[in-house]
């Protein structure tokens, strides 16, 4: 099953980079605070089943994806990989 593959401490750590606070700036603080706060939930088990299942959906779909031009943070990180961080999957594993 696609899910998230980052704890909550992979999720902060990964908010307090470069990278994480450009990608935020660029579109824009108030969804992407929305989405944080809706993984972690989900990340903790306290999600409700709505909310863990559009997280799964969310990994899925984006993985299948391919990573886009823009970059943010040194060193540089695709808007793809920033989203796919966001919602608790790091496709990298750094985080995870």
């Amino acid at each position: 099953m696609t899910g998230p593959n980052m704890t909550v401490r992979g999720l902060e750590r990964w908010t307090d980079t470069d990278a994480f606070a450009e990608y935020r700036l660029d579109r824009g603080h108030q969804t992407v605070d929305a989405v944080i706060r809706r993984t972690k939930r989900v990340l903790r088990g306290q999600g409700r089943p709505g909310e863990r299942e559009k997280v799964r959906q969310f990994i899925k779909r984006h993985k299948r994806q391919s990573a886009g031009q823009r970059k943010y943070g040194s060193p540089p990180v695709s808007a793809h990989t920033a989203a796919l961080r966001n919602w608790g999957y790091d496709p990298t594993g750094r985080f995870s």
